[in-house]
């Protein structure tokens, strides 16, 4: 069962690197940069001059293929394969730390985070600057879930993120 979650994953990566790659050759060169890459899910800098993603077309006829890739319709949004804008700002920050811990602001406003392991303990945008910067990582003391021989126990943990 193993080989069949393998291929799987192969042909997701295989997928979404078709699309970054189909995005480079539908841009203008240096219209865009590839800011941060996860499984399902890229994020991009650009220059909007109005027009959305569309600001980084070379050409109306390249862009016109490959815009297909893209969620066009909000009832579509579920649709299997299809990249769709799930967060931007006009004026704002994005810093990753490590795979699954990202922040990105607005307006000195967090728009959109991700701490793999946080539940309810929420990073501040220094703490993603200081972690690549300084190296500094952030301890917390959460309530984690241990179950073992059928009995669960709650335990207070102190854990550090990004490390």
């Amino acid at each position: 069962m193993s080989h069949a979650y393998r291929a799987i994953l192969d042909l997701s990566k295989k997928d979404l690197i078709s699309k970054i790659y189909g995005l480079a050759k539908a841009s203008r060169p240096g219209a865009f940069s590839l800011s941060y890459i996860d499984t399902d899910s890229l994020t991009v800098g650009y220059f909007d001059n109005g027009a959305g993603i569309a600001s980084i077309a070379a050409n109306a006829a390249v862009w016109s293929k490959f815009k297909v890739v893209f969620v066009s319709n909000p009832l579509r949004c579920k649709t299997l394969g299809l990249l769709k804008v799930e967060n931007k700002t006009t004026d704002g920050h994005f810093v990753a730390a490590r795979p699954k811990q990202y922040i990105m602001t607005s307006d000195k406003q967090v728009t959109k985070q991700a701490s793999v392991g946080l539940k309810f303990f929420k990073l501040r945008f220094e703490d993603f600057i200081k972690a690549i910067y300084c190296n500094q990582s952030v301890a917390t003391t959460q309530v984690k879930r241990f179950t073992s021989n059928n009995v669960t126990q709650y335990k207070k943990v102190e854990s550090k993120y990004l490390q």
